[in-house]
């Protein structure tokens, strides 16, 4: 007796299962998840993917489109971008009937998000964006500490 709502046999997922796997691989569960979802374990969810194309690519192209859709917003949100939006404008006649009378356009400019530009440029570009200093880095920091304190202990007197 099948332990999920679903099947547990291979067959099922290569047929009417593909459009459910394709959907949970769009809303971004983890293969966990989606093991989780058709009431199999991670291992078992691997040897079927090792040995079905059909569950392998549904799996693997939806999880992509995704990932783009996602990297192309934040990339988007990173830069700033302007968006024209429609206000409508109607009024109703004697019968009823709802009549359009005007469309404004305006267009609204949204910032560069500056936590995506950091997250983007250490995610792209880690050699120039790390956030771990070297310990040349750090015996800087120090000197220019010790100064400051001297500074601060002088403007004390």
């Amino acid at each position: 007796m099948p332990t999920s709502k679903y099947d547990k046999d291979i067959k099922f997922w290569e047929k009417d299962g593909i459009e459910l796997l394709k959907g949970w691989a769009r809303d971004g569960l983890s293969n966990d998840q989606m093991a989780n979802n058709m009431g199999v374990g991670r291992t078992t969810f691997y040897k079927w993917q090792s040995k079905s194309n059909k569950i392998r690519e549904a799996i693997k192209s939806n999880k992509e489109i995704i990932d783009y859709e996602v990297e192309n917003a934040a990339l988007k949100s990173a830069l700033g971008f302007k968006e024209t939006l429609e206000e409508k404008e109607y009024t109703i006649d004697d019968k009823g009937n709802k009549q359009l009378i005007k469309v404004k356009q305006r267009e609204i400019y949204f910032a560069p998000n500056p936590t995506m530009m950091v997250f983007w440029l250490r995610s792209r570009m880690g050699d120039k964006w790390r956030e771990v200093f070297d310990t040349k880095d750090l015996e800087a920091i120090k000197v220019l500490a010790d100064g400051f304190d001297k500074i601060s202990k002088l403007g004390n007197k």
